[in-house]
């Protein structure tokens, strides 16, 4: 899920590295790049209103019919199983109540995560995992007064007026909601940027890119709540101690979803890589 901060709408471009990749389409994700808080947050999911349950089956018997006589390949292989989950999805949301709906939420919980679209994208996060889906992301993106977290000017003016504050109330309602509801062990909650930024101020007031240091949050999976592992340098520019690569945090979260992060993949010629060449942060779990 893409969440932002203005009422603008933005096309639905997946970010580097979003998609499945050699995978196939089939594991792609599903993007929600519309307003959680809308009536209407996944209209590409509901049928429209002159097409009714009747109708709808009467159109995919008649697909499957034209496409019998269609080549088999892996183009087409994909394309009928995300036809099949579209259905699927399409006739479970028809069924209510709907997983997309936050009026299902009471007005406190709504409230506790922020009105703001971050906070429904939370909460609607956490509807998502209650529902059993397997993985969410959410890419905090376009503020009000700055482009997310790239804070090449103003960083403190938006840290303190605007992405602080977000974060803060948001991040702390879902974990507290996943703990309240017994989801959180079961549920590995991830915070984390792509680099960190420079230790130097910019002429803009501003901090660039800076990927030799950064912090991220886990929690939840088994994970030891309340700890720091590791620690910068004093002026914040590199590792001092417990250095962890980015890799690593790769196989704490394989580690906390039961995957052996040294086992194998196969790519579409059958060739076999490696799931990840980091190892689990055992630390975390002591």
């Amino acid at each position: 899920m893409r969440s932002n901060g203005s009422q603008k709408s933005f096309a639905v471009v997946p970010l580097r590295g979003g998609r499945a990749g050699f995978l196939g389409a089939t594991f792609d994700p599903l993007f929600i790049n519309d307003d959680p808080r809308d009536p209407d947050a996944m209209p590409g999911l509901s049928r429209p209103a002159d097409v009714t349950a009747e109708r709808a089956e009467r159109r995919r018997a008649l697909l499957n019919v034209v496409e019998r006589g269609s080549p088999e390949n892996a183009a087409t292989q994909d394309f009928d199983a995300l036809r099949r989950m579209a259905v699927h999805l399409t006739g479970a949301v028809a069924r209510g109540p709907r997983l997309f709906s936050l009026d299902q939420e009471g007005p406190k919980v709504r409230e506790r995560y922020g009105t703001h679209r971050f906070g429904q994208s939370m909460l609607l996060a956490r509807r998502f995992v209650a529902a059993g889906v397997p993985t969410v992301a959410i890419h905090f993106n376009k503020m009000t007064q700055c482009d997310g977290w790239d804070t090449h000017g103003k960083n403190f003016e938006n840290l303190k007026g605007e992405l602080l504050p977000l974060l803060d109330q948001s991040l702390s309602a879902l974990l507290e909601d996943l703990d309240e509801r017994g989801l959180l062990q079961e549920t590995v909650v991830v915070c984390m940027g792509e680099f960190g930024r420079t230790p130097t101020i910019n002429p803009g007031a501003g901090r660039d890119h800076w990927g030799h240091c950064q912090t991220a949050l886990l929690a939840g999976g088994g994970i030891r709540g309340g700890q720091v592992y590791g620690a910068s340098d004093k002026n914040g520019a590199y590792p001092r101690d417990g250095k962890v690569d980015p890799v690593d945090i790769h196989a704490t979260v394989y580690h906390c979803l039961g995957i052996d992060p040294e086992g194998e993949i196969y790519d579409q010629f059958q060739r076999p890589h490696r799931l990840c060449l980091g190892r689990a942060v055992e630390h975390l779990f002591a």
